[in-house]
């Protein structure tokens, strides 16, 4: 009996000590394994998760550069509401170009109800033929801003719009148009 003892007796403390390197050694390694790998798709997540942000971004450029052009397209529609310099010009060179004599006034700004943008007045009174006029009316019309016509006012020159000085040397058959003009604004 005394050898089946020593049997269990080393039995049992090769048990323990299996216990005990199993708590000891293994136990943490496998914690470690665990937290690692754990650690290891957490980093892949956010590795999978940047790429896609990059790819993101790069179509975002891409997507940037091909609406850049209308971008600005877009902006150019609109009046610069504080200094509508570039506007006024334009009227006038159309104005030559169609042989007109213009005169313009009240660039008065308003956000009318309704309306989504700023809006600039101009009455604008012109003396000329009548083609002129409406070769100028429909430059206006197709014009690279928002123009919105508010107001037209035909009608033949009179005698004393004759008599006066501005008008002299025009023949009798030309017409005067005062026409008031909606221009949107930024």
């Amino acid at each position: 009996m005394i050898f089946g003892n020593k049997i269990n007796i080393s039995l049992l403390l090769f048990a323990i000590l299996s216990l005990i390197l199993i708590a000891v050694l293994i136990f943490p390694l496998y914690r470690k394994i665990i937290n690692d790998s754990h650690d290891f798709l957490s980093t892949k997540e956010k590795i999978v998760f940047q790429k896609n942000k990059i790819a993101n971004i790069e179509d975002f450029k891409q997507t940037y550069l091909q609406t850049k052009e209308n971008l600005e397209k877009i902006d150019s529609i609109f009046v610069d509401a504080k200094i509508p310099i570039k506007f006024i010009g334009f009227l006038e060179d159309t104005a030559k170009s169609c042989n007109l004599a213009i005169k313009i006034s009240s660039a008065s700004q308003q956000k009318p109800k309704g309306d989504l943008w700023t809006s600039l007045f101009f009455q604008i009174n012109s003396v000329g033929s009548f083609p002129d006029t409406y070769r100028f009316l429909e430059k206006l019309d197709n014009a690279p801003y928002m123009i919105d016509f508010q107001n037209l006012n035909i009608s033949r020159l009179s005698e004393t719009d004759l008599a006066l000085q501005e008008n002299q040397g025009r023949p009798a058959n030309d017409i005067k148009a005062n026409f008031l003009i909606k221009v949107f604004a930024k």
